[in-house]
């Protein structure tokens, strides 16, 4: 989901003057599943995060029941370096 998430977000950053979106936009345009808002489908928490002049942005994912649906954390920013680790559910950021 994460490497969907940054060829979405370059797609729409093409489309839009460099800009990237937040989460809720890509969902309401139809770029990414509506479930990603919740954890229920994919055992995990994504956040999104945009920086104020939306020309970059990072997006983590945790494990929403640690050890059950998973025990890595990811982060990743406008680059697509991916990073894992396990974090014990929490976010990770490097």
């Amino acid at each position: 989901m994460m490497l969907r998430l940054f060829a979405v977000q370059n797609a729409y950053q093409l489309q839009h003057q460099g800009e990237y979106a937040d989460l809720p936009k890509l969902i309401e345009l139809g770029y990414l599943p509506k479930d990603l808002e919740g954890t229920e489908t994919t055992g995990y928490r994504f956040q999104l995060a945009l920086a104020e002049d939306k020309k970059s942005y990072t997006v983590s994912a945790a494990p929403a029941s640690y050890n059950r649906s998973g025990k890595l954390s990811y982060f990743m920013n406008q680059t697509g370096v991916a990073k894992s680790k396990d974090v014990k559910g929490k976010p990770y950021v490097p």
